[in-house]
């Protein structure tokens, strides 16, 4: 079961960034809109208005009726009212269909569904449907917009983690029957070229025909991020999140953070010092001939410093946004970001994860940088104790030091295994510290024993065709399935058919290995045992014994005895799963992760303010 309300949480800063570089989707789908909405309507209904901006376009376009943005996720209503208020617009949460009575309102002569319909289980598209004959008038009509058919076949094939929780494919047929339970008439479906040909569709379900007007126009990218600067400017503590990538798919705890935490929050991303704002774009500008030559002859007479425009140009994104501390996510981002953080007086949070920690090849190649970086960081934050352990024999002064786990999402607590299920289930990148061959191994040993055991890999990496490989070679090809990168979402879609999650880490080349793994602490969540290896901080996510097992690394013939006992003995895996779950939600909740980094950054612009 999917939690659509926190799941759409989660999209705050993708549709803060759509909004600031204009989505082509979007605002094709409002234009479309805005040709078709007639500037008498005296009443329209934005249905699923995600950050408010289409409901605020329609409120400008409206000569004197209102706009009611009906919106499911709390986070977005509460962010929309600050950035679009507007005196005919008035932001509703509710789900679609409401489950709850939604306030007074006059019929609507517009509804709007903007990229909404797909995403409406076709089970409850009666419901739908019936809500929209009470809220449409009499000669009211619906303008719709999604994707096509070829654009979802599209994205199953090569994006499936762009997929969400419902995504179902929207045809002409699926309209007609619209159209057909509303007493109206399909007047038009118009197919469109966003990022390909006819991906996306535009369509208008009306009681009475309608004629289009003036293509509109909408404002630009300049004055929109203008519009964003002045709003985050308003937050409290003002926050640049700065790490090297932005929404690899297995670093979903940068992203749950960023999501999470409160304030002026700014990811930035592209490398350790940062070239890209996820929402202003590149920081760095293309400098005119001329501009390049004065800076040139500036440097020459040591009116200025040489120092490359990467550097500058953070310089001025930490000026220009005010910003009260930085976050850097992973050691080596922390040391590149230390010298400016100190020139500019910026308290610098440091947030390792694992290898940053760990791995021989990057101590060894920060270490007089790691060493300055003890003494001018504000925080240092270790997500297990062994990290902290580690950093302390670095040097890290341990009054630093911040204990700070990780959390789990609240939907995985939702989940509800299938304890006669005979899959293991095994989640992670294919890569050497998280030993995919070895959980492959351990499985092939229990399938000797029980041919009608299953074993699944969500994630995907560089060893993944290895695997495949052994998995054909060993006979096991009809038993051990490889799924690729999954979403949150699908994740817990898998764990829901499963009756045991695995994982075999080990301590890999150059000592790299695990900080906290956060598939294990989703499975607790969700109520499911573990197998796994005593290594790194999975003793403090797994207790060995209660919650699941926990084996000696490279010791495949023991985790295969071990994952064996619990598919022979499911009322043990359900019983060590319902102990899980207590554990987590004891010492791992999401709601506790984002609290303790919130604290911890408040504290530490508070030290920058003193300073």
């Amino acid at each position: 079961m999917v939690d659509t309300a926190h799941f759409y949480n989660q999209w705050t800063h993708k549709l803060l960034a759509d909004y600031a570089q204009a989505n082509p989707r979007a605002e094709a789908a409002i234009r479309f809109a805005l040709r078709y909405i007639p500037p008498d309507t005296s009443t329209l209904l934005d249905l699923g208005c995600g950050l408010g901006w289409s409901s605020y376009c329609f409120a400008r376009h409206l000569s004197q009726g209102k706009v009611w943005g009906i919106e499911g996720s709390p986070t977005l209503v509460k962010t929309a009212q600050h950035l679009f208020p507007h005196p005919r617009l008035q932001l509703v949460q509710a789900s679609l269909p409401p489950t709850r009575a939604l306030p007074p309102m006059p019929k609507a002569d517009v509804v709007v569904m903007l990229d909404i319909l797909e995403h409406i289980p076709q089970a409850q598209r009666p419901q739908l449907y019936a809500w929209l004959n009470t809220q449409l008038s009499e000669g009211g009509c619906m303008l719709i917009s999604c994707p096509s058919a070829i654009h979802q076949a599209w994205l199953r094939q090569h994006r499936p983690q762009g997929l969400q929780p419902v995504d179902e494919v929207i045809d002409e047929a699926v309209l007609e029957e619209m159209a057909a339970a509303l007493s109206a008439q399909l007047q038009f479906v118009a197919y469109q070229h966003i990022w390909q040909a006819d991906d996306y569709l535009h369509a208008c379900i009306s009681r009475k025909p309608l004629k289009p007007q003036a293509s509109p126009v909408l404002s630009g990218i300049r004055e929109r991020q203008q519009h964003l600067a002045r709003w985050y400017q308003s937050q409290n503590p003002r926050v640049a999140v700065v790490s090297p990538h932005w929404q690899a798919y297995s670093e979903t705890f940068i992203q749950t953070q960023v999501n999470g935490l409160s304030g002026g929050i700014h990811p930035l991303y592209g490398g350790h010092l940062p070239t890209h704002s996820s929402w202003a774009g590149a920081l760095a500008h293309s400098p005119s001939i001329g501009q390049r030559l004065l800076r040139k002859l500036l440097v020459k007479l040591k009116w200025l410093p040489n120092e490359p425009e990467t550097v500058r140009a953070v310089r001025r994104y930490l000026q220009k946004h005010r910003i009260q501390v930085v976050l850097a996510q992973y050691g080596p981002t922390g040391a590149a970001l230390l010298p400016l953080c100190q020139q500019l007086g910026i308290p610098l949070v440091v947030h390792f994860h694992g290898y940053d920690a760990f791995t021989e090849d990057i101590l060894h190649q920060n270490q007089a940088q790691y060493a300055q970086l003890w003494l001018g960081a504000c925080k240092i934050i270790v997500v297990s104790k062994p990290m902290q352990a580690q950093l302390e024999r670095l040097g890290a002064p341990k009054q630093k030091l911040c204990y700070n786990p990780y959390g789990v999402l609240p939907s995985f607590a939702q989940v509800i295994p299938d304890y006669g299920s005979p899959i293991f289930l095994a989640i992670g990148r294919f890569v050497e510290k998280k030993a995919p061959y070895l959980t492959l191994w351990a499985f092939r040993l229990v399938y000797e024993r029980v041919p009608d055991a299953r074993l699944v890999f969500l994630g995907d990496g560089s060893l993944r065709p290895m695997c495949e490989h052994l998995a054909a070679q060993w006979g096991l090809s009809e038993a051990v399935r490889f799924e690729g990168v999954a979403a949150h979402w699908q994740v817990a879609a898998w764990m829901a058919r499963s009756f045991c999650v695995v994982q075999h880490s080990i301590t890999a080349h150059h000592n790299d290995q695990e900080g906290m793994p956060v598939a294990l602490l989703e499975a607790g969540a969700a109520a499911l045992p573990v197998v796994a290896t005593n290594t790194a901080g999975i003793p403090e996510a797994v207790i060995d014994g209660k919650t699941g097992f926990l084996v000696t690394p490279h010791d495949a013939e023991v985790m295969a005895e071990k994952m064996l006992l619990l598919y022979q003995n499911r009322t043990l895996a359900q019983t060590m799963g319902h102990a899980a779950r207590q554990h987590i939600q004891t010492h791992y909740t999401l709601q506790m992760h984002l609290e303790r980094l919130q604290s911890i950054l408040e504290e530490a612009a508070a030290l920058g303010k003193v300073s």
